[in-house]
């Protein structure tokens, strides 16, 4: 078996290749940037004084909001991209068909995921009479996260180990199922007055 040596590969076409590929990455990061300052300067012109206020506490909250879930499909983005282009280089198809089918089945479950986020404030607080509203979602929030997402992978592993990977999706799906009986048991509470709940 003969020794492979490996091309010399020049450090300043290398750079410039890099260059080449990452402007128009930075670009995005920067006009996303000056979208979110000129939102800001609208919006702190918007009516009157309190209606400013407003709409500029509305873009405090939701920015951080938009921005993380554009992070993460960004991060997941680059982590396609790298694991799709590793197969590509080992010319492995069937790798490469692999990475991507894992890709948009995470993206599409952190959508959905993601999705639940937007009406989970407003269904927790509907929960609770106003003298208790905070206190109320927030265990709510916090005791479902412990006791239901935490130990979500310790059961899906001993699942998995003692009884095989089919008992994993039946755990998932009964869990599912407790959801959507527990929006089902809940009560609409508009057109009342939360103080009698």
């Amino acid at each position: 078996m003969g020794v492979v040596v490996s091309p010399q590969i020049d450090p300043f076409a290398m750079r410039r290749d890099i260059l080449r590929l990452a402007w128009p990455v930075v670009l995005q990061g920067l006009l996303r940037t000056t979208m979110l300052l000129v939102d800001t300067y609208m919006l702190g012109h918007y009516g009157t004084p309190a209606q400013a206020a407003q709409a500029l506490a509305t873009i405090a909250v939701v920015a951080p909001l938009v921005f993380g879930i554009m992070d993460v499909l960004g991060a997941l983005g680059t982590g396609t991209l790298a694991t799709v282009a590793r197969a590509t280089g080992a010319r492995d198809t069937s790798l490469q068909e692999q990475e991507v089918a894992t890709s948009l089945t995470l993206a599409a479950g952190l959508g959905l995921m993601g999705l639940t986020y937007g009406p989970l404030g407003t269904l927790l607080a509907e929960l609770f009479p106003t003298s208790v509203r905070y206190t109320g979602s927030s265990l709510t929030f916090n005791l479902a996260g412990i006791f239901g997402a935490s130990l979500a992978p310790y059961i899906a592993t001993w699942l998995a180990n003692n009884f095989g990977l089919q008992y994993v999706g039946y755990y998932l799906t009964a869990a599912a199922a407790l959801t959507l009986l527990g929006l089902l048991a809940t009560q609409e509470t508009r057109h009342r007055d939360l103080a009698e709940i």
